[in-house]
C-alpha cells in the first residue's frame, strides 16, 4: 500500500502499566505494610515482677533473662526463704 506509515509492533507500541510500574506498585505496597505493621507494634519496656513464692521467683528470673530486656525489676513481696542453691 502506498502511501500508508508502516504498522508497529507490538513491541513498539508503549505500556502504560508495564512491569515497572507493576514493580513500583507492588515496592509501595509493601513499603506502606511495613511502616502500617511497624508503628502498630507495641513499644518495648522493662517488666516488672512482683513475687511472693519461690515458684513465682524462678518464674520472674526466668522471663526477666529471656526477654531481652536488661532493665527488668523483681519485687519480692512476701517472706522469701532461700532453699538449696
Amino acid at each position: 500500500m502506498v502511501g500508508t506509515a508502516p504498522r508497529r509492533r507490538s513491541a513498539d507500541v508503549p505500556r502504560a502499566h508495564g512491569r515497572k510500574a507493576h514493580g513500583r506498585r507492588w515496592r509501595a505496597l509493601l513499603l506502606g505494610s511495613t511502616v502500617l505493621l511497624c508503628a502498630a507494634a507495641p513499644p518495648a519496656g522493662a517488666a516488672v515482677f512482683n513475687v511472693s513464692t519461690e515458684a513465682e521467683l524462678r518464674t520472674a528470673i526466668f522471663t526477666a533473662n529471656t526477654n531481652g530486656d536488661p532493665s527488668n525489676t523483681i519485687n519480692l513481696t512476701g517472706d522469701l526463704t532461700g532453699a538449696n542453691a
